[in-house]
């Protein structure tokens, strides 16, 4: 019976963390799955409860070429073909925390901007999927509205470099 109890105490936990976290970000809470939907940075952005941990997805304007992707060096990248090898963006910062794919190295100079390079490197936990018209974002946990604002704001800005390199140009 005490078990049933903490499982309704942890489930009304999370509820309310969530609903906390959607009205510091200015986003609506949806239940059953936990999850929060909302406008950042005039994009539609989804934050999800995943089996582990948190996905966080927007949407491109627009259909891209590239796909991207931002990983920490100390977790081998899940989605890049191990054929593939991380672009070295000269920052020795970033090259050596953090590992960087994209399947066009002309178009990644400009979306390996300083700007966001700083952003990235401010996370503690990165792992980045930009592909056709979605950039999602999968984080260990939910964090606090700040840190998922800082989060927000590099996810818009892949997504603006990303919306540069139209699918069909």
């Amino acid at each position: 019976m005490l078990s049933l109890a903490r499982r309704f105490s942890k489930a009304a936990c999370e509820r309310k963390r969530w609903s906390a976290l959607a009205a510091g970000l200015g986003f609506q809470y949806l239940d059953k799955p936990s999850r929060l939907m909302g406008d950042w940075s005039a994009r539609l952005v989804y934050v999800e409860a995943r089996a582990k941990g948190v996905r966080v997805t927007t949407r491109l304007s627009r259909a891209s070429r590239l796909r991207v992707e931002f990983a920490q060096r100390d977790a081998l990248s899940k989605h890049s073909a191990p054929s593939r090898l991380p672009l070295a963006c000269g920052d020795p910062a970033f090259d050596a925390r953090l590992l960087a794919f994209c399947d066009d190295r002309e178009a990644a100079a400009s979306l390996l901007a300083p700007s966001l390079r700083a952003r990235l490197l401010r996370e503690a936990a990165v792992d980045v999927l930009g592909s056709g018209q979605t950039v999602r974002w999968d984080l260990p946990d939910l964090g606090k509205p700040d840190a998922l604002g800082r989060t927000l704001d590099a996810l818009a800005q892949i997504a603006a470099a990303m919306e540069r390199f139209p699918a069909h140009a």
